[in-house]
């Protein structure tokens, strides 16, 4: 019996871990797209370790964003873009929108993209077909499948993200060139350097996600609201039904009593 309530208890647990990583989980890794991952694949093939003293620049700028990103979506009720336009005028906030719907479309065409090279590399074959075969799929499981079941299959999927540590231990890595050129930077003003460090500061730092970001940090707030309203009913209910019953009890008590004629 011991032994039962142990594994009970520690399915409880695990259930409120899972339950506790909410949309920000899956909004953080997110981050880390297709796009990205090309981009930072490129810049390691093309200039080794010369490009890793970035991380010191966006690393700071990339948590700032991230918090000013959780901070107004747990604080402001309602969306980003109905706080721009209660203070913009309506030609600012059209051009606002617009440039977000360009620049969600491109990232989203560039992450396809990358899948598909990805693939070919892999099996071969047509990259451009991998590419709409990727995104036909997104778009049929996003309509198919239930909001809260899709949740679910993507907090799953950001396990994904630990083959990058075992990467890491299974890869022999120069530690000492890498350690060298983040303290010791290179910079260099060739074109292709450039724009490759304009691509990693684009990728990291990128300004598109910051509504996705502040949408899903509102709805988590909304659903803790939501769920400490149900516990809080619940709480009322049980406390009723104890009031009820011990209030019912009472009268059969008195009813019952020969001393409740007096």
């Amino acid at each position: 019996m011991v032994a039962i309530e142990r594994k009970h208890r520690m399915r409880r647990k695990f259930r409120r871990l899972l339950n506790a990583l909410g949309p920000g989980l899956t909004t953080g890794a997110a981050d880390d797209d297709p796009s990205g991952i090309a981009t930072y694949s490129q810049a390691g093939a093309q200039f080794g370790f010369a490009l890793t003293w970035t991380v010191f620049l966006t690393l700071p700028c990339m948590t700032a964003i991230q918090l000013i990103s959780a901070c107004i979506g747990w604080e402001i009720r309602s969306g980003l873009t109905r706080n721009l336009a209660l203070r913009l005028p309506s030609f600012a906030l059209f051009f606002l929108v617009g440039s977000l719907v360009v620049a969600n479309t491109i990232n989203i065409a560039a992450d396809l993209a990358a899948m598909g090279e990805a693939l070919r590399l892999v099996i071969g074959g047509p990259a451009l077909v991998y590419a709409l075969i990727f995104g036909v799929a997104c778009l049929v499981a996003e309509v198919l499948i239930p909001y809260h079941n899709y949740a679910g299959y993507l907090k799953f999927l950001t396990l994904v993200l630990f083959v990058y540590v075992v990467a890491a231990f299974t890869v022999e890595v120069p530690w000492s060139k890498v350690i060298a050129s983040m303290l010791l930077p290179k910079v260099s003003f060739d074109r292709n350097f450039l724009l490759m460090m304009v691509a990693i500061f684009g990728t990291t730092l990128v300004h598109i996600c910051f509504s996705g970001r502040h949408r899903r940090r509102r709805r988590s707030r909304a659903l803790a609201i939501d769920g400490n309203m149900a516990s809080n009913l619940r709480r009322a209910k049980i406390t009723s039904r104890i009031y009820q019953s011990t209030r019912g009890s009472a009268c059969l008590c008195r009813s019952s009593s020969p001393f409740s004629s007096w």
